[in-house]
């Protein structure tokens, strides 16, 4: 029980001492000390990032990506969106297996090797 204690007393220092470190870098005036403010400036911008990182969750599943992914504005081939780069879900992928009976994916028929060109098929979108 003494251990345990210990352990605990040391764990609530420890944690009060980054809690002092953490407010020292986001309120004392370092303006006039050049290292201590562009490591304030740094320190200031990580933890904004990684609170932010808390707040903007990812997907969890594949139905979350792909209904996300297909919310978005679909431009049809040829044309180009406001941005000037063309939409990627029109480029043709291509699946097959080769020798060693491995599924290979291919972004167009010309990556496929021509000896297994017949063999592959064209995926849906």
């Amino acid at each position: 029980m003494k251990k345990i204690t210990f352990a605990i007393v040391w764990l609530v220092c420890f944690l009060l001492l980054l809690l002092v470190c953490d407010q020292f870098l986001l309120r004392y005036p370092g303006a006039d000390t050049p290292m201590l403010s562009e490591f304030q400036s740094f320190y200031q911008d990580l933890r904004q990032r990684v609170l932010a990182l808390e707040y903007h969750s990812q997907p969890h599943s594949v139905q979350q990506v792909i209904s996300e992914h297909s919310t978005k504005k679909i431009v049809s081939k040829g044309q180009e969106d406001e941005n000037g780069a063309q939409d990627e879900t029109d480029i043709g992928r291509y699946i097959y297996v080769d020798e060693n009976n491995t599924l290979n994916f291919a972004d167009s028929l010309e990556q496929v090797p021509a000896n297994l060109r017949a063999s592959a098929r064209k995926l849906d979108k």
